[in-house]
C-alpha cells in the first residue's frame, strides 16, 4: 500500500459575488486589512505557490520566513526577490520543489490560473468571501460540488474595512 506523503496543499484566497477575484488592469476592487492580516497569520513562515503576476504584486511583502515558488512557463528566466525564492515550470512541478524544501502545508495563493490548475490537488480552502459585487474578469473556480464547508466566521463592515465578509473553511470530500 502506498502512503501520500506530499504535504498538505491549501487554497487561499479572497473574492467577491460571483467568484470574483479581481480585475486585470484594476487589481483587487476592496480594501480589507483584516483579509490582509487573516492571509499574514496563516502563511507566516509557509511555503506559497502563486503565478507571476502574483508574485510580482507581493514583491517586497513577503516576509523573511516565507518559502514562494514562482509557477512560470518560463521559469528558467524569472527574476526572483530573494536568494530562497524559487521558480517552477508548472504548478506539480512547483508543490515536488516545495515538498522536497521542508515539511508543512503548501498555501496556493493565486493568481486565477494557478488556482484553476491547482484546485483539484487542494486537500484545503481558505476562503474570505467578500459582500459586495465589483467590476473583474479573474474569477475563482467552482469548488462546491468538490469540497465541504467545515466553518465560517462572519465580520460586518467596520471604519478599516468598508465591506462585511466571511473566512470560510473547506475541506476535499472523501466519498
Amino acid at each position: 500500500m502506498e502512503t501520500d506523503t506530499r504535504d498538505k496543499v491549501i487554497g487561499i484566497a479572497a473574492m467577491a459575488d460571483g467568484h470574483l477575484l479581481s480585475d486585470s488592469r484594476a487589481g483587487i476592487p476592496w480594501e480589507l486589512p483584516r483579509d490582509r492580516t487573516f492571509f499574514r497569520n496563516q502563511t507566516k513562515g509557509q511555503k506559497l505557490l502563486l503565478g507571476r503576476v502574483t508574485y510580482d504584486e507581493m514583491r517586497g511583502w513577503f516576509q523573511d520566513d516565507h518559502l514562494p515558488c514562482l509557477v512560470s512557463r518560463n521559469s528558467d528566466t524569472v527574476s526572483l526577490e530573494r536568494a530562497h525564492h524559487t521558480a517552477a515550470s508548472s504548478v506539480s512541478a512547483g508543490i515536488e520543489r516545495l515538498n522536497a524544501l521542508r515539511s508543512g502545508p503548501i498555501y496556493v495563493c493565486g493568481g486565477a490560473k494557478i488556482y484553476d490548475l491547482a484546485l483539484p490537488l487542494c486537500d484545503e480552502l481558505l476562503l474570505t468571501r467578500v459582500n459586495g459585487r465589483f467590476d473583474g474578469d479573474r474569477f475563482f473556480p467552482a469548488w462546491e460540488s468538490t469540497f465541504r464547508l467545515v466553518s465560517s466566521e462572519s465580520f460586518p463592515p467596520d471604519k478599516w474595512n468598508a465591506c462585511g465578509m466571511s473566512i470560510e473553511k473547506w475541506v476535499r470530500n472523501t466519498h
